[in-house]
């Protein structure tokens, strides 16, 4: 194929995919799908909701989290709601555990409320902020209305100026427990785009009151001119954890992404440039150092 007519099929297929996402903008549709052998409802409102609809990255969630729920009982705090992605997963492993969520996008915030009740799901609540390491408003930058790499900090993150940014209020994890009951918490999922250290450093009191279990994407520079920065995090994350008496440990995956092989247990957290194939080796398992035991029955454990 000659140069012009590939540069001329290209250019009709952009075309028609920005037609097809405009059309869709104005179509609100739902759609039913199976996680776990669960039938859920994902509504797509304003082409916000097909991340749900793919579900490409989260099925080792399920084999994980059904192991864990086994030994720790309680309240499953997210942090990073986004759209709903691990409420869904929640729910197909265990309909009835409590779940509180902490989102700043006003926009994910609206479309998993929508989620809840078209599912009927009982005991969810969303609550409108970000979590961080003092209580303030922080810009919030994002690609689009619910981009799941929105963020609040740029450390990681390849530049550029975001198309959407949104002044949202964010608040100290500890200060909460005055006001919603979360005791006591199983597990604690955090997905914040860079924000992981600041995120714990409001947790000092939770950690040392409660012995929890952490669920934590900790993402590598997006450019090479990061990785100074990046390690200066990793450290101070490890530092932090140490001090806490928390160990962590790498979630080693099957090839097909589907199960966890093992945990390997982490001196000292890696620093390499994103890609897509590193991408899975970002999640961490972040524990008390007196629950070490708990996992050593579940998964295999190496150093």
């Amino acid at each position: 194929m000659g140069t012009k007519k590939l540069l001329k099929n290209l250019l009709i297929k952009t075309n028609f995919q920005v037609v097809t996402k405009r059309i869709s903008e104005k179509i609100n549709f739902s759609q039913y799908i199976k996680i776990n052998d669960q039938k859920f409802l994902i509504p797509i409102v304003k082409n916000i909701g097909y991340d749900n609809l793919i579900f490409a990255d989260g099925k080792w969630k399920i084999d994980f989290l059904q192991k864990i729920f086994k030994a720790k009982k309680g309240v499953f705090v997210d942090v990073g709601a986004n759209v709903g992605q691990t409420l869904l997963i929640l729910k197909s492993v265990d309909a009835k555990m409590r779940y509180i969520g902490f989102e700043p996008n006003p926009n994910c915030v609206f479309y998993i409320n929508y989620l809840i009740k078209k599912n009927k799901f009982t005991d969810c609540s969303i609550i409108p902020i970000g979590i961080y390491s003092e209580t303030k408003i922080m810009n919030f930058d994002m690609g689009n209305e619910a981009d799941q790499a929105g963020a609040m900090v740029d450390s990681l993150m390849s530049g550029g100026k975001p198309r959407n940014r949104l002044y949202v209020p964010v608040f100290k994890f500890d200060e909460l427990l005055d006001y919603v009951n979360l005791n006591p918490i199983s597990v604690l999922k955090i997905d914040v785009e860079g924000a992981e250290l600041n995120v714990l450093y409001g947790l000092i009191k939770t950690l040392r009151e409660q012995k929890i279990f952490i669920i934590c994407e900790i993402l590598w520079a997006h450019l090479e001119e990061k990785l100074e920065e990046t390690e200066r995090r990793n450290t101070n994350i490890k530092k932090f954890l140490d001090e806490s008496d928390y160990l962590i440990f790498q979630i080693i995956k099957s090839a097909d992404n589907n199960f966890v092989d093992s945990l390997k247990k982490i001196s000292k957290l890696q620093n390499q440039v994103f890609s897509e194939e590193n991408r899975i080796l970002c999640e961490y398992l972040i524990l008390h150092k007196e629950e070490e035991y708990i996992i050593k029955d579940m998964f295999t454990v190496v150093n």
